[in-house]
């Protein structure tokens, strides 16, 4: 049985169909189509093109990032807890790239840090504010140390990497925020971005 690619829905319930006996053709298109659409993806996220972002200077209501800038993002800790969330990347500050209608944060540079104990930073995507856009668990977390105790405190000197879904430009806004045990401490970092022309 041929199908035309348009009459294929969601991807089916394999279960329901009784697998591996009872599956129908239209369950096994559907299950092959979304195995090409995520390999794409996946193929398209590794050897697509990158773009590392600083802070804008000065940031504006939507725009946040500056695309090869020098100048990098500066997150404050709490005492053993989140400091407050800075701007990343805002509503117009994607697409960097012609037509491309998604993005990710894909990997992170420390350049700068003032302990040596482990930090966590935390990255928050949404389309509202960040408090409902944390509060709904959309983030992730990531587990940042210096390489040398110093001095000078020697950050981590490679990129670490992210992972998160894609995000919709001009939509889905991201911040940062980070915790260590010293409270006002600062570090400092850049940020890099995939961005895709499709919506997979």
């Amino acid at each position: 049985m041929v199908m035309n690619p348009a009459d294929v829905g969601t991807r089916p319930d394999v279960r329901s169909t009784g697998w591996p006996d009872n599956i129908t053709n239209e369950a096994l298109y559907a299950l092959g189509k979304q195995a090409i659409q995520e390999a794409r993806g996946t193929e398209k996220h590794i050897h697509t093109r990158e773009r590392w972002c600083g802070i804008a200077v000065p940031q504006t209501a939507t725009v946040w990032a500056d695309v090869a800038s020098l100048v990098p993002y500066i997150a404050v800790t709490g005492a053993v807890v989140f400091g407050g969330a800075i701007q990343i990347i805002g509503t117009d500050d994607m697409p960097a790239l012609t037509d491309h209608t998604r993005y990710d944060s894909h990997r992170i540079l420390v350049t700068d840090m003032e302990n040596v104990t482990p930090w966590i930073m935390r990255l928050i995507w949404g389309s509202g504010t960040v408090g409902d856009a944390e509060a709904a668990g959309q983030f992730s977390d990531i587990m940042i140390m210096a390489t040398s105790p110093g001095p000078p405190i020697r950050p981590q000197g490679v990129p670490v990497d992210v992972l998160m879904p894609r995000l919709i430009s001009g939509l889905d806004k991201l911040w940062a925020k980070v915790k260590n045990a010293t409270n006002l401490d600062e570090i400092e970092f850049f940020i890099g971005t995939h961005e895709y022309d499709d919506p997979i």
